[in-house]
């Protein structure tokens, strides 16, 4: 499985949900990214449409120009490693080349830990705080308007509802090791027209500051379809990964596999979102099977030495469905 490798030394868990090169843990189509149906809980609101594919070679479909507006974004991997699709907007001055200079070295030419990640710069628990060493993104990434997006596993097709505000973005995957190149597209004012809001069956709100974050939910995630509304109304960036746990897990269990340098089983990648950055919005749409679910974000905060997110309150288990064995330490949705 190789979604992204967003995070460096958070044990082989993190590496294999973010798609380390190590291993994958699970085979096929991620629920978030299914093959296509020629269906969705998108059709009918009358939005503009950006059909992006993710090929091993790059990105097709990525307009040079667009409108401001609220778009749904449909995501189509063709390659053999799969992809993502990240909308961030570029501060003045900033280039796609000095992004790409930025992130250092491809894949393959530096130590891990070495190179900076980008696109969600998490870190390990001791890990140097923002600008102080390796893993440090600039400060401009958690200022930066970033409007969100969607992985896709090879196969696959996913779509993600977002807004893009005026300016010029980089178009890439969320990831410096992607081997996709990012794609310069500019935003002009104007706007797209229709800005019909989705409905969905539950909100996920990002919440918190610096030191504590957390996912607040409006209602338990069910078996099935559903569309997730997610909403950030924290100070930081975030991203949303789901997986599943083939059986029961704790809390506990799951640090100790976040910091485990063994690989772990029986965990299945559902979703993940690309980063968005703080008072922003996105829909995404996901087919949940009955299990034990795991939410997780990675990103790193600097005013807390780096530590990322899910360290800080950002890791739930969540009980989708009936099942037995419920862990006590699960956390109501």
């Amino acid at each position: 499985m190789e979604l992204s490798r967003r995070t460096f030394g958070l044990g082989l868990l993190a590496a294999t949900l973010l798609g380390s090169p190590v291993g994958a843990l699970a085979q096929g189509a991620t629920p978030g990214a299914s093959p296509d149906t020629g269906s969705s809980a998108f059709d009918g609101l009358g939005l503009t449409e950006l059909r992006v594919t993710i090929t091993d070679a790059g990105y097709e479909g990525v307009p040079a120009e667009t409108a401001a507006g609220r778009y749904l974004v449909t995501v189509t991997s063709t390659g053999e490693m799969g992809g993502g699709v990240s909308f961030m907007q570029l501060p003045e001055g900033i280039t796609v080349a000095d992004l790409m200079a930025m992130a250092g070295p491809p894949p393959g030419a530096a130590t891990p830990g070495a190179e900076m990640d980008m696109a969600s710069p998490a870190a390990s628990p001791g890990a140097a705080p923002e600008g102080e060493g390796p893993g440090a993104p600039p400060e401009w990434y958690y200022t930066t308007y970033m409007a969100g997006g969607l992985y896709g596993e090879p196969g696959t097709t996913g779509r993600v509802v977002l807004d893009l505000v005026p300016g010029t973005y980089a178009v890439w995957g969320d990831d410096p090791t992607a081997a996709q190149a990012p794609v310069e597209m500019v935003v002009t004012e104007g706007g797209t027209g229709a800005v019909t809001e989705p409905v969905a069956d539950v909100t996920v709100t990002e919440v918190g500051d610096t030191g504590g974050f957390a996912f607040e939910y409006s209602a338990e995630l069910m078996p099935g379809p559903q569309v997730i509304r997610i909403d950030n109304t924290s100070t930081q960036p975030h991203f949303f990964l789901l997986v599943r746990s083939e059986q029961p897990i704790t809390m506990d269990e799951l640090f100790a596999l976040l910091e485990s340098p063994e690989e772990p089983e029986g965990i299945i990648p559902v979703v993940t979102t690309a980063t968005q950055s703080a008072n922003t919005t996105q829909w995404i749409e996901v087919d949940l099977e009955a299990g034990y679910h795991i939410v997780l974000c990675f990103v790193s905060d600097p005013g807390a030495g780096g530590i990322p997110h899910a360290f800080e309150g950002m890791a739930d288990i969540l009980v989708v469905g009936d099942v037995e064995g419920t862990p006590a330490s699960s956390p109501a949705a």
